[in-house]
This record gives structure tokens, sequence and C-alpha cells, in this order.
């Protein structure tokens, strides 16, 4: 596959080989979300054996399916339904869906991460504590009894991520440990060597990781699978 790439970047050619998904023999479907400390957001999937690239400051959500365009479609009905100037719905908070399928766990984000009291934030951490708070709301239970198993694809929630773009921080929770973990990547900027933390295949941890992880990372080979 080729991607091309703009502001100046040459294009690359790069092979996506997808992980397996623990506890299955098939591989994993990919969306990626890519953002930066200026606001810039862009979600990327694979479509057909296509790269499709949906590049947009509002893009802050994804969930596993439908296809990206179809979600920006049922979006629109939630934000209406929740835009007082537009007439919506006086009650926005009842109308939000409970199921733990994909378009549901997105409007649930998508409504929470458009009504947060910037007050409530003072501190980096009271922002990263309040993004986790939003990807909890929109996750799926471990052990979750699917009463359709395989359709439409629901599978619980093995862990959650958050960047900090201002610090360059990477904080990571697995779901079946209570401890939060990070690295401060500015300590690795002018590293020569890729690093990586052990961590089972079946991503669960090795062991129990808290706090700052920098002095747990060891070198990693040049290609490695993400």
């Amino acid at each position: 596959m080729r991607m091309f790439c703009g502001n100046g970047w040459d294009s690359t050619d790069i092979v996506i080989t997808p992980a397996m998904v623990p506890g299955e023999e098939t591989g994993a479907d990919l969306h990626m979300s890519l953002s930066d400390r200026k606001g810039n957001s862009a979600i990327i999937e694979i479509k057909g054996g296509q790269f499709k690239i949906h590049q947009n400051e509002k893009y802050r959500v994804m969930t596993n399916d439908p296809f990206y365009d179809q979600q920006l479609i049922i979006d629109k009905y939630w934000q209406w339904q929740w835009d007082m100037k537009e007439g919506g719905n006086k009650h926005a908070s009842q109308t939000l869906p409970g199921t733990p399928f994909s378009d549901a766990r997105f409007a649930t984000a998508s409504y929470y991460i458009n009504h947060l009291d910037k007050d409530a934030t003072q501190t980096s951490d009271d922002v990263v504590a309040q993004m986790f708070s939003i990807i909890y709301n929109a996750s799926v239970p471990i052990g979750y009894a699917s009463p359709n198993p395989g359709e439409p694809n629901v599978s619980s929630t093995l862990w959650s991520t958050v960047a900090d773009h201002n610090r360059l921080n990477y904080y990571f929770k697995d779901t079946l440990t209570p401890n939060i973990f990070w690295t401060e990547l500015e300590g690795f900027l002018d590293a020569e060597d890729n690093y990586l933390l052990p961590m089972k295949s079946d991503c669960c941890q090795q062991k129990y990781y808290a706090g700052c992880v920098n002095d747990k990372m060891v070198k990693a080979r040049d290609f490695y699978h993400i």
C-alpha cells in the first residue's frame, strides 16, 4: 500500500499487518486516530484495501463500526438532538443510547466530549482524568455476554489510552488491573534506539505497572508490529 502525506512529507510505502484479536483466531480490523497539540485530528481506516482518511478538528470520537462516513451521518442526528439552539431535546442526557454496540458508544462519547465543564479541569492531570472517565462511560464491560455472538461485533474493552500532547505523556490503562501507567516520551526524543515496555501477548500485563515506566522500557528491534 502507498500512503501520500501532505505538508511536504514524502510518499511512504506502508504495510499494515493486523495483530491477532486476543482469544480469537482472526486479525483485528484497523481504525487509527491521529491528533496533535494544535487540535488537528484525523481518523484513518482501511476500506476495500485502501486508506480512507477523515480529517477535521471536530472528529474526536471513533468506535469499531460502521465505517466512519456512516458514523458521521448518525452523529448528525445526535448533534441535532442535543443542540438547544436548533430546538433540540431539553433533556438531552435522557436520550443517550445504552447499548454496547459501536454506534451507541460513539454517541455516548460524543455527547460527553461536547458537554464538558471547562472550569472543572485546572491542570493537565485533571484533563487526563476527564478523558479516562469518558472512555470508561463508552466501554464494554469485561465478560459481556452478547445475545448475538459475532453479529454485530461487540467485544470487551481490554485497554484504554490517553495522549497528553502538551507534556508528551502517553497513558495506558489495562482493564484487568487497577493501575494507570504512562511513559514520558520527551525522555526518548533524542534516543537512537527503539524502546518498548514488556507485556504479555494476550494484552494482560506481565506484572503490575503503575506510574511512570520510563525506567522499565527496554530496547526493541527496528521492526515491530503495532
